[in-house]
C-alpha cells in the first residue's frame, strides 16, 4: 500500500509539472535583453529609427498592447495580472524619427526595484564602463555614450495621479537619449 501511494505522489508531481507555465514572465530576463548591447537598441528600437517602423514592429507582437501616451503610442507587455512587475516601452520622436526610447518597469515591491537596478547597472557597467552618477529621484546612473547621447537608469517613488501607471509605488526607467542640442 505504501509503494502505491509513493507512485501516486510521484505521478501527480510529474503531471503537475506539465501544467506549470513554461514561459512565465521574468523581468530580469528582459533587463538582460534590454541592456546586453549597452542600450544602442532595445527590443527593435534604436535612436534614429523611423517612428512608423516602431509602431509597425510592436503592433505585430501579440504580447504587447499599444496605448496612446503623452508623446506617442506606448506599448505594455501583456501579463496575466499576477506579476509583480508591469513593463512599458515608450519613445520620444522629432520629425517622425525616434530620439529617445525608454523601457519602464512599475512595481510595488522595493526588492524588485533593487534587483532591476543592480542587474541594469552591472550589465551597463560591463558594457560601457563606470557610470557617471547623479541623484535624481531615488537613484540614477548615467553613462555618456557619445557627444550628444547617454544611457541611464533611474528609480522614482511615485505619487498617485490620474495615470494608470501611478497605482504602482516604484518606477524604474532604463533609457537611451540622443539630443544634439542639450547633451
Amino acid at each position: 500500500m505504501k509503494i502505491l501511494s509513493v507512485k501516486v505522489v510521484i505521478s501527480m508531481l510529474i503531471i503537475g509539472a506539465f501544467y506549470l507555465p513554461i514561459n512565465a514572465y521574468n523581468y530580469l530576463d528582459d533587463v538582460d535583453n534590454i541592456t546586453s548591447n549597452g542600450m544602442s537598441s532595445a527590443y527593435t528600437i534604436y535612436a534614429g529609427m523611423p517612428y512608423a517602423d516602431y509602431v509597425t514592429n510592436f503592433s505585430k507582437l501579440s504580447n504587447w498592447t499599444g496605448v496612446k501616451g503623452s508623446f506617442c503610442i506606448e506599448y505594455y507587455k501583456n501579463n496575466d495580472g499576477n506579476e509583480s512587475v508591469v513593463e512599458k516601452v515608450s519613445v520620444i520622436k522629432e520629425n517622425d524619427i525616434i530620439s529617445t526610447f525608454d523601457i519602464h518597469f512599475f512595481t510595488n515591491d522595493y526588492n524588485v526595484v533593487r534587483n532591476i537596478l543592480k542587474r541594469t547597472t552591472t550589465n551597463l557597467t560591463n558594457k560601457l564602463g563606470y557610470p557617471q552618477y547623479k541623484k535624481l529621484g531615488l537613484e540614477s546612473y548615467h553613462w555618456k555614450t557619445g557627444p550628444h547621447s547617454k544611457v541611464f537608469v533611474s528609480v522614482y517613488q511615485q505619487t498617485p495621479s490620474r495615470t494608470a501607471d501611478s497605482k504602482y509605488k516604484y518606477h524604474v526607467i532604463i533609457g537611451s537619449v540622443y539630443d544634439p542640442y542639450v547633451l
